[in-house]
């Protein structure tokens, strides 16, 4: 009993201090400064364009998971995707036409059905 219980704890303990070390080594990697201009770059001839797409949504935060994340509730979800829409129009309408799209997710959550507006 005491040899499962050292492991367990041990496990944790080492959980523990690993998102400790992935914490603070992000912290000094990961630091962004403002942008000089928030104009959009215009598109440029023909070259094939990718957009990458992050969802940020997550139904347990991972205390070593270094992405942008936040809880998954569905009126917040509803908005980001609504706002995401919007945005992919707005560089569609400036000339951009995805031919690859990435869409990158930590974790499957259940569907929320979005509607457009």
């Amino acid at each position: 009993m005491f040899i499962d219980y050292f492991k367990k704890s041990g496990f944790m303990m080492a959980e523990k201090l690993i998102a400790y070390a992935v914490r603070k080594k992000n912290a000094e990697c990961l630091q962004f400064f403002p942008a000089t201009s928030l104009a959009l770059p215009p598109k440029v001839g023909d070259i094939p364009t990718g957009l990458y797409i992050h969802i940020p949504f997550c139904e347990e935060l991972c205390p070593y998971c270094s992405f942008n994340r936040v809880e998954f509730l569905a009126e917040l979800a509803k908005r980001y995707f609504h706002a995401l829409r919007q945005e992919i129009l707005m560089y569609k309408d400036r000339g951009y036409d995805f031919k690859v799209l990435y869409v990158v997710s930590s974790v499957v959550i259940n569907p929320v059905p979005v509607t457009r507006p």
